[in-house]
């Protein structure tokens, strides 16, 4: 649904109003919307289950939704969350299924369980965690990872002739 509604709405609300008929026509705009793509998210996700990843690409992709900070690149150093994700993507029961297992899909939904499932620096309600995996930070590396796997998808994956995703 994120992908749909770009301009960040969390719900969409039809009031009995006066305005509730342009209401619906808009609301009916965004099912076209999310019509069109769920077919070009679901074309993605089997392009991701069709590119194999190896070290040098899952380390190319971690670094490209975490970045490095300048002192961890001096010194040779990979995050510790790097760690936490390899062994998420290389142990979890359901990324080792077929068609899964050492995927950049796998490895995408690697990083959306860690998001939605890592403990928080700080102590938070349960309302607080849904806000921050759907909508705050948590949603947008999932975004942000969900993009970069679209990237190298499209470069990693030699079938030219497969649309292009764009997130």
């Amino acid at each position: 649904m994120m992908l749909a509604m770009e301009d960040g709405q969390k719900a969409y609300r039809v009031r009995h109003s006066k305005q509730m008929q342009f209401k619906l026509d808009e609301l009916a705009g965004f099912l076209a919307i999310t019509q069109e793509v769920f077919p070009r998210a679901e074309e993605l996700f089997k392009r991701l289950a069709k590119v194999q990843m190896n070290e040098n690409r899952l380390e190319h992709y971690l670094g490209a939704v975490f970045l490095r900070s300048d002192e961890q690149k001096k010194k040779g150093e990979k995050p510790l969350r790097w760690g936490f994700l390899r062994e998420v993507f290389e142990t979890r029961k359901d990324l080792q299924l077929p068609g899964v297992r050492g995927t950049l899909w796998g490895a995408y939904n690697a990083i959306t369980r860690f998001e939605d499932y890592k403990q928080p620096q700080q102590e938070e309600q349960p309302d607080q965690r849904l806000e921050r995996t759907w909508f705050g930070g948590g949603a947008d590396t999932k975004l942000k990872a969900l993009a970069k796997a679209a990237e190298f998808a499209n470069s990693w994956n030699f079938d030219k002739d497969a649309p292009l995703f764009q997130c």
